[in-house]
């Protein structure tokens, strides 16, 4: 039979195993957690990015004034449109930049000519720095169009 004096000392192994694997998966569920987090934020920018694209693209499109026989939408397309970049400072995009290419190319249905637009919008998030593809925060979204002037 062994004395209890010689005993001394086990059950505090087990408590420090034990705290330590505690503290590992306590660790483990908030690194967890601040994952959900950051997902959960990069969804709404995206969202936001993607409605930043979309306004920058409607813009292009109405500027290109297709309706209207006075306007020669080929040279708004290369002189206004193409190239057009826009910074959000306020409001619900504030923080991403839009922009803009167009290109556009002819077709003939004898006896008449139309054009065909081909509108691109690209946005971005600028906002501290954030421009970067990679970098944590980093959003962007492009949507394009083909539009015509044919009736």
């Amino acid at each position: 039979m062994m004395k209890s004096n010689q005993q001394q000392g086990f059950s505090l192994i087990g408590a420090i195993f034990l705290m330590v694997v505690l503290a590992a998966v306590g660790g483990y569920m908030v690194s967890i957690s601040s994952g959900f987090h950051i997902s959960g934020a990069n969804a709404v920018e995206g969202s936001r990015a993607y409605y930043a694209a979309k306004g920058g693209l409607e813009w292009a499109i109405s500027e290109l004034e297709l309706d209207n026989a006075a306007v020669n939408s080929a040279t708004v397309c290369s002189g206004t449109v193409d190239g057009q970049v826009t910074n959000y400072g306020s409001g619900a995009l504030d923080g991403f930049s839009v922009q803009l290419s167009c290109s556009s190319s002819s077709y003939t249905e004898t006896p008449n000519t139309y054009s065909i637009f081909i509108v691109e919008a690209r946005s971005y998030k600028t906002a501290l720095g954030v421009s970067a593809i990679g970098s944590l925060g980093y959003v962007s979204r492009s949507m394009k169009a083909k539009v015509t002037d044919a009736p």
